[in-house]
């Protein structure tokens, strides 16, 4: 193989390292946030925290999911079909998510929609209901926080600790969609 043909394979942008680097300053921002609060000690707990607690990051990602930004809810969709497709997929029909210290499994059909009708909305106790290109948000905007920043973590720790396949293309596609949703929340909490 010459030189050329080396240099263009190896070319292609891979995810991985940025998404990761782009968790640590997440990470590091996170701990500078809740630095007084001495109870807070695991990234679990202050997950828990950015989840149930007033913060710019959760602000960012309600007004980038407010704006109809197109592009940012593309990698969001994106997102949400690679991990029906992943290794990550905890079934065979639905994606579920479920933290390890509860019992209270979410289900990403509980929060997004491919397609809407009369009965869809009648079927469901939720109070919104939000049409993007090809997703129905059918949760509360603070639901939709909650699922994806788990999501996000849950493709930092399948990455952190091995059990993600980065031969799999749908793998990859995952952590550049995670990223890219990352990225720009982060771009609004950095922004000076």
């Amino acid at each position: 193989m010459d030189n050329a043909t080396k240099l263009f394979q190896s070319s292609e942008i891979e995810y991985i390292t940025p998404f990761l680097k782009l968790w640590l300053s997440f990470n590091s921002w996170y701990k500078k946030q809740y630095r007084r609060n001495t109870t807070i000690r695991t990234d679990r707990e202050h997950l828990e925290k950015i989840k149930t607690e007033t913060n710019l990051f959760k602000t960012e990602f309600e007004y980038l999911l407010n704006s109809n930004n197109v592009e940012w809810l593309s990698h969001l969709e994106e997102l949400l079909k690679g991990l029906n497709n992943s290794d990550l997929k905890k079934n065979d029909t639905d994606f579920i998510y479920r933290h390890p210290d509860d019992n209270n499994a979410i289900l990403l059909k509980d929060i997004f929609v491919q397609s809407f009708s009369e009965t869809t909305f009648r079927t469901r106790t939720s109070s919104h209901i939000r049409k993007t290109d090809n997703l129905y948000f059918i949760s509360s905007i603070e639901d939709v926080f909650k699922l994806v920043l788990e999501l996000i973590y849950l493709v930092r720790c399948s990455l952190v600790h091995g059990s993600l396949s980065i031969d799999n293309q749908t793998n990859l596609d995952v952590v550049e969609s995670a990223y890219h949703l990352l990225f720009e929340v982060l771009k609004g909490v950095f922004r000076d």
